[in-house]
């Protein structure tokens, strides 16, 4: 397997809860992988289907050639037999060709007088049409006769230019006055062509297609003779090579070419030459459809420049929403294209392209402008909607649609996006946390209430509700990657936010134990060991926020998660599960810490259990405890969101019991006669306390413990306590053997040899019982026992 393949795997699985999404995952993958065998598949056939024909092409081709090539082939045979046929053949031609040459003679002669007459009215038709004004609405009726008679006039002066190559000075000058003579006409008809084509699209808007279509035919014109002219140049240049390679000195093309020496005729006196030109017209390319076109582009990118110069500074940004122009001319082109120029040019594909192009610059100077998020939101949206008017108005299939900011700066504009959001988030979750966490520490007036009168602290509402509104701004960026760009980031941010405030936690309340510890009064505290009133609220506002917070990120999933395709729908789900565990976790650790608090104002009290005074006084000083816990819990009623107190109270149950029998630590010895009524005495207490707020099943199925304590006290022989502790360990799996060991150490009757004893064969048991029973083994709340140190 290759590291890439590796990398994209690890991307996917980066925690163990991301183990529970594989057959998701699977299913996903295994549906991408067949749509991309089906897309290639289409391709393949796609691609197969143009090879098959273009190979059909060439054997069209190739049987054309040889039928060509064979009619060729009858042509030269028919020649030499016309040669030998007649008599005194050379005698014929030479007087056929002295009798064409008189006549190309006269007829220069007749051109040569009449130039300067056919000059001047070309000349007058142009300054006609210019004082008219070429404008989009102009009818232009001249273009045509100016277009006939100046190609004319320039096909004859290239003869004539060609004929002085091996003429007299004098003559060849002659020839250079008459093409000075032409350059203003030809000046002024380039001009004109020119003035059409720059406002060609307004003329269609017009409905002059009669200009459009007398232009297009002149162009359609000059390309073709133009064509003509590069053949004849290229053939030209091929003899002249072939006869510099030739030691005959004789112009012919070699049979390796696969031509036939049809271009024998092209002799040494260049009469072949000669005849091709007459056929051509002209010598040199005019490229008048390159004018009228570079002129069209000119007159697009003019437009586009104009639009964009109406907005500027601060306004840059407007462009975007005064663009509609661009899908109503290429509307306009689409409509009109094949009634004004030829099909072969596929007119609206080369507008399409000029168009798209200064749209694409138009875009792109807006994206390396640096746009705040909302503009690129504004961006990725007109791109978004070009694309479906291309797909709807237009009819274009969806590979053959071009994003119009591009690919890359698309992905660009993306990760711009996301790292502006990213950035703001930053700022202010850095921001609410500086200051939350500075009034927490300082707590100078109560915790904030929620709506249903609850502690609360109001950076919570504001950072989810921060979320929320990310989240939906990056929804309307149509874009599945920003928004789990955003949701990963943020929980993230959570995650990050949680861990500060669990440091802070313990800070504040390891501050608050010591102080309480030391029992120093105000007076005695200096400003910067003082620990500010209140920190339990604080505590029960910070775990009521993660409630909220885990039920703000269930909506979120909720309604953001069908908004993406299944490519994001796992990611975002394990993302916002992982935050809501983050919520979790820090609520429980707020417990514990609210716990730590109340026993701690209860320590003494609890601490008495199993001394003497117990025995007698017992009962005061658990109806104490109890008392101290009612006082907190009633609060708590009013403090504690339900979700939090349900929660508290059986934890509150788990910790009495754990402290209750921690006191077995200080190895207090039991009086045998009077431990189980005192034991039974506490639990009818704690069981009448209990059970107002927990369901007495679980309140019953936790004081097992109580009876497990009494019977192991019963309990004389060692094999005895083996086989019950084995009998226990199915209920409470984890039941650690500090427990027993604390029992035995305050048993008259065992000794601490045989304590150590039974104890390591208990170990041993739980380590065989969690090995036997590793599948089924569920952790419980007397996992966490421990000993109280003497």
């Amino acid at each position: 397997m290759s590291n890439v393949v590796l990398g994209k795997v690890a991307a996917l699985i980066k925690a163990e809860k991301d183990l529970e999404n594989i057959p998701a995952l699977k299913d996903e993958i295994l549906k991408e992988k067949k749509s991309i065998e089906s897309q290639l598949r289409l391709e393949t056939e796609g691609h197969l289907q143009k090879t098959v024909q273009g190979i059909q092409s060439l054997s069209v081709t190739v049987d054309s050639f040889k039928e060509l090539k064979q009619d060729l082939q009858k042509i030269d045979e028919l020649a030499k037999l016309s040669e030998s046929a007649i008599d005194r053949y050379d005698i014929v031609q030479r007087a056929t060709q002295l009798y064409e040459t008189i006549q190309e003679v006269d007829e220069i002669y007749k051109k040569l007088n009449s130039f300067n007459s056919s000059l001047t009215e070309v000349n007058a038709l142009c300054d006609e049409e210019i004082q008219r004004g070429i404008d989009i609405d102009s009818e232009v009726p001249n273009l045509l006769p100016i277009h006939f008679r100046l190609t004319e006039l320039r096909d004859f002066s290239e003869k004539l230019t060609e004929l002085s190559t091996n003429s007299q000075q004098d003559t060849k000058q002659t020839i250079r006055k008459l093409n000075t003579l032409l350059e203003p006409a030809i000046e002024k008809f380039d001009s004109i062509v020119r003035e059409i084509s720059l406002g060609i699209t307004e003329s269609l808007r017009e409905r002059n297609f009669s200009l459009i279509i007398r232009l297009a035919k002149v162009l359609d014109y000059e390309e073709r003779e133009d064509l003509k002219a590069q053949i004849f140049h290229e053939i030209v240049t091929k003899v002249d090579k072939r006869s510099e390679d030739d030691s005959d000195g004789k112009r012919h093309l070699t049979s390796s070419t696969n031509f036939v020496s049809t271009l024998d005729v092209i002799d040494s006196d260049t009469k072949g030459a000669e005849l091709y030109q007459e056929q051509v017209g002209r010598l040199q390319q005019r490229k008048y459809k390159q004018l009228a076109f570079d002129a069209i582009e000119e007159s697009i990118r003019d437009t586009f420049k104009n639009c964009k110069d109406t907005f500027v500074g601060d306004d840059r940004f407007e462009v975007l929403n005064n663009l509609d122009w661009v899908y109503q001319d290429l509307a306009l082109i689409r409509e009109t294209h094949a009634i004004c120029f030829p099909s072969r040019w596929n007119m609206f594909h080369i507008f399409f392209q000029w168009y798209y192009k200064y749209l694409n610059q138009i875009i792109v100077e807006l994206i390396e402008s640096e746009p705040e998020t909302i503009i690129i939101l504004d961006i990725l949206e007109f791109d978004k909607n070009y694309t479906n008017i291309m797909r709807q108005d237009f009819g274009f299939s969806k590979d053959k649609i071009v994003s119009i900011i591009g690919v890359e700066n698309r992905e660009k504009l993306l990760q711009d996006y996301l790292s502006l959001i990213i950035v703001k988030m930053n700022e202010w979750l850095f921001n609410i946390e500086k200051n939350e966490q500075e009034a927490f520490i300082k707590r100078e007036e109560p915790p904030a209430r929620d709506d249903q009168n609850h502690f609360s602290l109001p950076g919570a509402f504001i950072v989810f509700q921060m979320f929320q509104q990310q989240a939906t701004v990056a929804t309307g960026s149509g874009q599945g990657l920003i928004l789990d760009g955003v949701i990963k980031h943020f929980c993230s941010l959570l995650s990050k936010r949680q861990n500060q405030w669990d440091k802070l936690l313990k800070s504040q309340l390891n501050s608050q134990i010591q102080q309480m510890s030391e029992d120093a009064t105000d007076d005695e505290l200096d400003d910067t060991s003082k620990i500010a009133p209140g920190l339990m609220e604080y505590i029960i506002a910070l775990a009521n926020d993660q409630i909220s917070g885990s039920e703000k990120l269930e909506t979120i999933e909720t309604e953001f998660v069908a908004l993406v395709s299944k490519k994001y729908q796992v990611s975002i789900s394990t993302e916002i599960g992982r935050a809501i565990d983050d919520c979790a976790d820090l609520a429980h650790d707020c417990l514990n810490h609210i716990l730590a608090l109340v026993f701690f104002d209860v320590s003494e009290l609890v601490s008495k259990t199993f001394s003497k005074a117990w025995y007698p006084d017992g009962s005061s000083f658990l109806n104490e405890t109890v008392a101290y816990f009612e006082e907190y819990v009633h609060e708590f009623i009013e403090e504690m969101k339900p979700d939090l107190l349900a929660s508290f109270l059986p934890e509150l149950l788990n910790k009495t019991i754990l402290e209750y029998f921690a006191c077995l630590g200080y190895k207090r010895k039991f009086k045998e006669s009077k431990v189980f009524d005192c034991v039974k005495r506490d639990v009818q207490i704690l069981y009448s306390f209990f059970s107002q707020y927990i369901e007495k099943e679980e309140v019953q199925a936790k004081f097992t413990v109580f009876e497990i304590f009494l019977h192991i006290l019963e309990l004389e022989n060692e094999a005895d306590i083996l086989e019950v502790w084995k009998e226990y360990l199915q209920q409470f799996n984890d039941l650690s053997p500090r427990f027993l060991e604390g029992i035995l150490a305050c048993r008259k009757d065992f000794g601490s040899t045989q304590t150590k004893k039974i104890v390591a064969e208990v170990e041993m048991v739980n380590r065989i019982f969690e090995h036997e029973y590793s599948d089924s083994f569920e952790a419980s709340f007397m996992g966490k026992f421990r000993l109280a140190e003497p």
